[in-house]
């Protein structure tokens, strides 16, 4: 290689010396540009018959940029860059991006960019950020595809702590978490969302009064809302467990009352047309109300003496993280308690309690211990492994590399720790 490009080093060391690469990102590009061409055409000229891999092993341009350029990058993004002000650090990568060796605008984006984004998610607050998270983290999903999972698993942790003062009379969660959408998998929105924002809306509804005299609809609007995001078989079960119990034994006690039917039929079509078609089609909700439409049908027949009610369906399981896999020996007990209402012929809120909103019992069982009963049964090896992750043991299941972590699994590939489901780590070995 000449003494020419090679003697330009010492130069450019100077020239660059007080040279800000976030601050002006075009500067100096146009100088390694001529160098870079220079080089490999030297390179091509000298070594006319040499294999790839030669040429790498003396990549002069390659050496230039590591030792002279790269410090520059690492010493700006690493200590002056604020991962909020992310446009001028894309500007950064977009500007080098033709010039620089692959190998190294690997190094600046997994080494540098994704250490930063690391350290700024750890010191973000959700709560009193005014500084939305996904404007500064979604950019770098162009450029670290499959990287950024530790980021997004940190954003979960952070966003569930920060919603654990949450009401679901407020709307911000629902904001905050919609541009996460697409971008989480589906098992980690999943995930937070039962963790987060399902027991509260639970506990919302749970307190859910049916009143045909003077109804609030706050809570079940609260509950719908989430339709956007929540899984349409948890607002289903939802609805089976803290409302419709509640619901038809109302209608119940109007019925017994010899009411106006035409006022009983207009309260029926108001609340079919409350819900979504996504939910109001569901094959659940529509046998709900067709056993509604079937009890008046038979009061108006006169076959509705029966003072006591009975729930006539059986609830799906409330969502809990362990209705993301299947448990074994898990049940649902839907014994109702019956009692007797002195109700008026338009019944009250009082007249709820005449219906207890069935309770669910799951075998608790963690993770590990059914992936061990799984591999017990299908004779299996589970062993521990060899390596650790954040001070936590990782297991061999298989072929496959897992590991247990906040009563969830992750599996280990191209070496990255990746959040899965039971049922699908069952299908991956």
């Amino acid at each position: 290689v000449s003494t020419q490009s090679t003697g330009m080093v010492p130069d450019l060391k100077l020239v660059m010396a007080n040279w800000n690469p976030l601050k002006s990102p075009h500067e100096h590009v146009d100088i390694f540009a001529q160098l870079k061409e220079l080089l490999e055409t030297e390179d091509e000229e000298l070594f006319p018959f040499a294999q790839k891999q030669a040429l790498a092993d003396i990549d002069v341009f390659g050496k230039i940029v590591y030792d002279l350029l790269l410090p520059r990058f690492r010493s700006t993004i690493i200590n002056q860059w604020r991962p909020k002000e992310y446009e001028v650090c894309v500007r950064l990568i977009e500007t080098w991006k033709p010039v620089l060796p692959p190998a190294v605008s690997e190094h600046v984006l997994d080494q540098l960019v994704l250490t930063k984004l690391k350290r700024e998610v750890d010191h973000w607050n959700p709560i009193t950020d005014t500084v939305p998270i996904h404007e500064w983290i979604h950019p770098w999903l162009l450029y670290l595809p499959r990287k950024m999972e530790s980021v997004f698993s940190a954003i979960r942790q952070k966003l569930i702590g920060a919603l654990q003062e949450w009401h679901p009379s407020d709307p911000s969660a629902l904001a905050m978490l919609i541009p996460w959408r697409e971008v989480f998998d589906g098992v980690g929105m999943e995930v937070l969302l039962i963790k987060a924002i399902v027991p509260k809306l639970l506990a919302s509804m749970r307190e859910f009064l049916v009143n045909p005299k003077h109804q609030q609809l706050a809570p079940l609007q609260w509950l719908l809302s989430w339709e956007v995001l929540l899984p349409t078989r948890h607002i289903v079960s939802i609805l089976e467990n803290e409302l419709f119990p509640k619901w038809l034994n109302t209608l119940h006690h109007w019925l017994i009352q010899t009411p106006n039917y035409d006022e009983v039929t207009d309260w029926y079509l108001g609340w079919k047309k409350l819900f979504p078609s996504s939910i109001a089609l569901h094959e659940r909700i529509r046998h709900i109300f067709n056993i509604a439409l079937d009890m008046m049908n038979r009061a108006i027949e006169g076959g509705t003496n029966r003072k006591t009610f009975t729930l006539p369906y059986t609830p799906l399981p409330l969502p809990s993280p362990q209705t993301l896999v299947s448990r074994p020996g898990s049940g649902l007990n839907t014994s109702l308690s019956s009692s007797t209402s002195n109700a008026s012929s338009t019944p009250s809120a009082s007249s709820q309690t005449a219906v207890s909103a069935p309770s669910s019992t799951t075998d608790e069982m963690s993770f590990r211990e059914l992936v061990e009963r799984y591999a017990e049964e299908k004779n299996m090896k589970f062993v521990p492994g060899k390596r650790t992750s954040e001070g936590k043991p990782t297991f061999m299941l298989g072929r496959a590399n897992i590991l247990f972590k906040n009563d969830l699994i992750y599996i280990l590939e191209g070496g990255n720790w990746n959040l899965i489901s039971f049922e699908d780590l069952l299908k991956a070995v």
